[in-house]
C-alpha cells in the first residue's frame, strides 16, 4: 500500500513539474528587434541544430562566436539569389577568417537537401536547420523570407540588401567603422 501511494505521489509530482516547465517555455516570448538592438538572450544563448559542421558538432549558438562579425544568410537549395550570396561569402571569407563567421540558415527547404548541397558546393561552415525563430520572429521587421542579417558585438548591426554585401563593408563592420546600410526595402539603416 505504501509503495502504491509513494508511486502515485511521485507520478503526480512529475506531472506538476513537467507542466510548470512546459508553461515556462511557452511563456518565453521573443519580439522582433530593430537594428542596434541586442540579440535577445533566448536567441543569443540558444543551441541551434546544424548540418555540415566541420567540427562535427550537432549544435551551435551565436554566443560561441563572441564579438566577431556574424553574417546569417537565410537560404534554400532552390533559391538562386541565396546561392549567389553564399558563393560570394565563400569567395571572400578567407580575407576575414579570424573576424568573420558566416552561418547559413536553411529555411523553407527540407533539411535532408542541405547537407548534400553544401558538400557539392564545398561550403565549410555549419548551417542552422529546423529553426523558424530567427527570421520569422527576431528579424521579421526586415525579412519576410530569404536575406542576410549582420550581428556584431551581440547586436543586430544591419539587415542589408544584397548590394551591401561587399568585402569593403565587411571590413568596415569588423573595424567598427560606420556604414550607411541600405536595407532590402531601400531604406537607410
Amino acid at each position: 500500500m505504501q509503495k502504491t501511494t509513494l508511486t502515485i505521489v511521485l507520478a503526480t509530482l512529475c506531472l506538476i513539474f513537467s507542466s510548470k516547465t512546459n508553461a515556462q517555455a511557452i511563456q518565453t516570448v521573443i519580439y522582433p528587434i530593430n537594428t542596434g538592438d541586442k540579440i535577445p538572450p533566448d536567441i543569443w544563448n540558444r543551441s541551434f541544430p546544424v548540418i555540415n559542421n566541420p567540427r562535427f558538432k550537432s549544435k551551435i549558438s551565436l554566443k560561441d562566436y563572441g564579438n566577431k562579425l556574424i553574417i546569417l544568410d537565410f537560404w534554400a537549395t532552390y533559391c538562386h539569389p541565396c546561392i549567389e550570396s553564399l558563393d560570394l561569402l565563400d569567395s571572400i571569407k578567407a580575407r576575414f577568417k579570424d573576424d568573420l563567421v558566416v552561418i547559413p540558415v536553411l529555411i523553407n527547404d527540407l533539411i535532408e537537401n542541405g547537407s548534400p548541397f553544401m558538400k557539392k558546393k564545398k561550403y565549410v561552415w555549419p548551417s542552422i536547420v529546423g529553426d523558424t525563430t530567427l527570421h520569422k520572429v527576431v528579424l521579421s521587421r526586415y525579412l519576410t523570407g530569404f536575406g542576410i542579417a549582420w550581428i556584431k558585438d551581440g547586436k543586430l548591426l544591419a539587415v542589408p540588401g544584397k548590394k551591401m554585401l561587399t568585402a569593403e563593408n565587411i571590413r568596415r563592420a569588423i573595424e567598427g567603422k560606420p556604414i550607411e546600410f541600405i536595407n532590402r526595402k531601400g531604406k537607410i539603416q
